[in-house]
């Protein structure tokens, strides 16, 4: 009877844990997917930052983000740098804001806010519209970042 009863208890403190870091932004019960676009400040610029956040209880538990060029209508991805064949420093940067792509997302779901993630050095252009493009969502979904 005593285990049984350690083990309710051990669960109740899980649950009590879990749901007070869901809350913690002092927003409850949001769920859903909610989507956000945004140029961020590179408004002479044709391209958009997309994110798709998943909340479960105003928490983000999923994350779709890319970068679409909206001249081109061509997502920012490893082969974008071909449009730059000319250019080697264009081309490492397209590097550099690729690979922060897979960086970011995992940094905001663990984080849980864009705020305490950190840009990275050479890719600040896919941060800045990730930051804006979540912003946007999360507003859509009620909850000012």
């Amino acid at each position: 009877m005593k285990i049984k009863s350690l083990i309710v208890l051990s669960l109740l403190a899980f649950v009590c844990i879990a749901c007070s870091s869901n809350t913690a932004s002092g927003i409850s019960g949001i769920s859903g997917v909610f989507e956000g676009e945004s140029r961020a400040k590179y408004t002479s610029e044709n391209f958009w930052g997309v994110a798709k956040v998943t909340l479960e209880n105003s928490r983000i538990t999923g994350l779709e983000f890319y970068i679409i060029d909206k001249g081109l209508n061509e997502i920012f991805g490893p082969k974008y740098e071909e449009h730059y064949i000319a250019n080697a420093l264009y081309q490492e940067q397209c590097r550099n804001e690729v690979a922060a792509l897979d960086i970011y997302p995992a940094e905001l779901l663990k984080k849980q806010s864009m705020d305490k993630v950190d840009a990275i050095s050479g890719a600040t252009w896919s941060y800045d519209l990730m930051k804006a493009a979540v912003a946007e969502a999360l507003k859509k979904a009620g909850i000012e970042s």
